[in-house]
């Protein structure tokens, strides 16, 4: 079953992506619509994103830390993670 966003369904490519990336241990940080004419969503999700620098995915164009879908130009903004660490410095 497909995520929504706002009750917007996320296309099949962008799901597949979401899922590889939780896999690899990203996070998503945030999601919302950016156009609802056009059903455009965006995804921010904090990771490290050499796991994924080699990586080519199938239905997207990659533009330094953003995947964007060829279907609805939905994106997937790699970013640093916004959550603190429990760790002491």
């Amino acid at each position: 079953m497909n995520r929504l966003v706002d009750e917007i369904n996320v296309c099949d490519a962008v799901e597949r992506l979401l899922n590889i990336l939780e896999s690899l241990g990203f996070l998503i940080e945030e999601q919302y619509v950016s156009d609802y004419h056009f059903f455009e969503l965006c995804f921010k999700v904090s990771g490290n994103i050499d796991h994924i620098k080699d990586m080519s995915f199938e239905g997207f164009s990659r533009i330094e830390n953003k995947l964007i879908c060829n279907c609805h130009w939905s994106t997937v903004e790699i970013i640093k993670s916004s959550r603190k660490s429990n760790i002491s410095e």
